[in-house]
């Protein structure tokens, strides 16, 4: 069976003492045997004679369970046991050690005998199987004490694998002793009970008092109270909010306008210097378009900061010095006017076509033919 981790919780109140078993029976971390015994000694020093204990487990180690029970009736010779609503394997060892136990009404048991894994040689294997054999005759024996069918019935099923009950089951075959039944409240109880929930009714209505009072100062909230029902209170919040939402809305659209005019001033005032321009195929709405978006989702800086850093188109007469006279001075020779490209090259052959012969005819010996 696979439950969390062994906890141990042990309490005690005037001679009575609980421990409460919850868990698989290993790795007891600070529950060890040596600190249960020393608790369940602290528990007799006190003065405890009467000890309950809670079994919630799908079980675990053999060994620890044995342990569990050496230290109870060590200490205080008997005890009694509860079972909660799984009480398997190992746990129940320990509640068959008990002198009475209780079982919950939706509890289930189960028994079967203890298992083991065995590494070694023959000789290592075979004392392993001979521990695991005085296991077995243990617990069969402390079942068998308990019984009130036939020990050939228990043994059929013993035999047959894990044997699973009900609690009915269970005190049938004799391993419980009674059924836990609900209990039933005394008159002085149902009178605490009665008085705890209307302390609990009265703070209840207090705190809503006080959660719609500051609903109604925060929220500004119109023909609110404190007797307002909930469906009302409800109501008037989201109307509230929808009023926020709407102005909200109103804003936001304000501040979209007065975006998507400033982008149109600056791209307008772009296009009149001349860096917004058709060219390589794209037209100028396209173009516009492009920066357009780029302000609305990266802000009116990064355009302004795009904008501020394209170039005018410029002739290549503008770019050529003085008039194009001296152009033989920037291109000293024709490699240096190839290396500005293609488009560049045509179109001062075009506006300075003597340079251009010039520059051709020094670096071919002759003048271009076309």
């Amino acid at each position: 069976m696979q439950m969390s981790k062994l906890l141990v919780n042990i309490t005690s109140e005037g001679t009575t003492g609980k421990i409460e078993i919850v868990g698989s029976i290993s790795e007891w971390s600070q529950n060890n045997a040596a600190d249960f015994r020393a608790k369940c000694a602290d528990l007799k020093a006190a003065g405890v004679t009467d000890v309950t204990v809670y079994l919630m487990t799908g079980g675990g180690d053999c060994f620890i369970a044995n342990e569990i029970v050496d230290c109870l009736t060590d200490n205080f010779t008997t005890y009694k046991a509860e079972g909660g609503a799984l009480v398997a394997s190992a746990g129940t060892y320990i509640a068959v050690c008990a002198e009475k136990f209780t079982i919950a009404k939706n509890c289930q048991m189960m028994i079967h005998k203890p298992s083991s894994g065995a590494f070694g040689n023959e000789t290592e294997i075979e004392n392993q199987l001979g521990v695991l054999k005085n296991i077995t005759a243990d617990y069969l024996a402390k079942y068998e004490s308990k019984l009130k069918k036939s020990k050939e019935d228990f043994l059929a099923k013993w035999n047959a694998g894990d044997f699973w009950l009900s609690a009915t089951e269970a005190v049938e075959w004799g391993f419980a002793d009674e059924i836990k039944e609900p209990q039933k409240l005394d008159a002085k109880t149902e009178n605490l009970a009665s008085a705890v929930l209307a302390e609990f009714n009265n703070q209840n209505q207090q705190t809503m008092t006080n959660l719609v009072t500051l609903l109604v100062t925060a929220l500004a909230l119109e023909g609110i109270n404190a007797n307002s029902t909930e469906a009302q209170i409800v109501s008037a919040v989201q109307t509230k909010f929808n009023a926020l939402q709407s102005k909200f809305d109103g804003l936001q659209a304000q501040v979209q306008a007065q975006n998507n005019n400033a982008i149109k001033a600056m791209l307008d005032e772009a296009q009149a210097q001349g860096k917004i321009f058709a060219g390589n195929g794209k037209k100028v709405e396209d173009i516009r378009a492009t920066y357009e978006n780029v302000g609305k989702t990266a802000g009116l800086e990064a355009l302004a900061t795009i904008l501020g850093g394209l170039q005018s188109p410029q002739s290549i007469t503008s770019q050529l010095s003085g008039d194009g006279k001296g152009a033989t001075g920037e291109f000293k020779t024709f490699a240096e006017l190839q290396a500005k490209g293609e488009t560049f090259m045509l179109t001062f052959k075009a506006e300075h076509k003597d340079v251009y012969n010039a520059l051709y005819k020094a670096e071919f010996g002759h003048e271009p033919r076309i």
